[in-house]
């Protein structure tokens, strides 16, 4: 009984899970391209995600291992195991616990902004985060006030005013103005969800790391890499998109992370380099008794770099990532078989799929186990 269980369980997250809203995390039915560039900005994964360039992980995480050291961490059951899973799931060296501890803390925080800690297969939950207005920016994503060339200007104030409220959560905290060591729930697969710790500054770069990366799965940028044009997932979902004002729609190619492909390599590459140089700037800031921001705002400058002018009148200045952009975009959405929402399109196929695939499942598996 509990194969089927497990086996419907499976079949309801690969047809009902959600089209991903940004670059993707590890899920049955996507690749961990948020947990992957993380760790290779922190320079713990082996090659062909090691950085190539000059980026030395050390440099980050040696000050927060030794932090974490002096706070003196009770890693209780629940997060040994969480801990254990994403350091066997990604092959990361590090041997020493806390160490690793610290390390998952920033998987946790990375696939935070999309699951805050709920388990996937609660599609009502998950999907609503996702659409929320206020969520966007978390994303890269424009609100849905922000509309023509304006809004490219708006949207980027906002991205930077986020990551600098959470760069001040992780200075107050390591300068022992904030002491509550927070917990979240991590879902292990076909268990269920766990409350566990999270070493706090590493779970809030995870955090910021993940607004940082959609900026390259959620925008139009030039071959220097400026930034164009800001995507729209909020007008998109509600049907009330109009790109001339609302920004290009957001795309679903742009989620994918294929290093096999020259693009999707370069943009890999580039989020890496970023996530890298807003980890080191915020680490070394939060070092200093008061925070100053002008480390982060100079990495902020390279990472959110608009070139102005650019919009669909211009066909956002002819450059080699709009065609890349516009396939695939996200469609409206409305309430689906699954009970949540999901596109008009996949309503059919849904049904024939549960109608052919449950009963031979349950016949099949129900043999077995007599």
């Amino acid at each position: 009984m509990r194969q089927i269980q497990r086996l419907i369980a499976l079949i309801i997250i690969v047809i009902c899970s959600s089209h991903a809203l940004a670059f993707q995390i590890l899920t049955p039915q996507t690749e961990p391209c948020h947990e992957k560039i993380t760790l290779a900005a922190l320079d713990v994964l082996d090659s062909p995600y090691s950085a190539d360039d000059d980026i030395d992980g050390l440099d980050i995480l040696e000050p927060l291992f030794d932090l974490a050291l002096q706070d003196n961490i009770d890693i209780d059951k629940g997060s040994v195991a969480f801990t254990n899973k994403v350091t066997k799931t990604f092959d990361v060296k590090n041997s020493p616990l806390l160490e690793r501890f610290v390390i998952s803390s920033f998987v946790a925080g990375v696939r935070f902004p999309d699951t805050q800690g709920i388990a996937i297969i609660k599609f009502n939950e998950t999907r609503s985060l996702h659409i929320r207005d206020e969520n966007q920016i978390q994303h890269s994503l424009r609100r849905s006030t922000h509309d023509g060339i304006d809004g490219n200007i708006q949207a980027v104030k906002e991205f930077r005013e986020h990551i600098l409220t959470l760069a001040k959560k992780i200075h107050k905290y390591i300068n022992n103005q904030q002491d509550s060591q927070p917990r979240t729930i991590w879902t292990f697969p076909f268990y269920g969800e766990v409350e566990i710790s999270v070493y706090n500054p590493a779970f809030i770069l995870g955090q910021i790391a993940h607004t940082i990366q959609d900026s390259y799965a959620h925008s139009i940028r030039d071959d220097d890499l400026q930034l164009i044009s800001v995507a729209n997932y909020a007008d998109i979902v509600t049907g009330k998109h109009n790109e001339g004002r609302d920004g290009p729609g957001h795309s679903e190619r742009l989620d994918q992370c294929d290093i096999n492909v020259t693009f999707d390599a370069l943009r890999f590459a580039a989020a890496r380099r970023s996530t890298a140089a807003i980890f080191s700037a915020i680490v070394q800031t939060s070092e200093e008794e008061v925070f100053n921001p002008t480390s982060i705002n100079d990495a902020l400058d390279d990472i959110y770099n608009l070139r102005e002018g650019c919009d669909l009148s211009n066909q956002y200045c002819d450059v080699s990532w709009r065609s890349f952009s516009m396939k695939d975009i996200t469609e409206p959405i409305s309430i689906s078989l699954c009970g949540v929402l999901g596109s008009n399109h996949q309503k059919s196929s849904i049904m024939l799929i549960i109608i052919l695939l449950m009963p031979l499942a349950i016949m099949f598996l129900g043999t077995r186990t007599e």
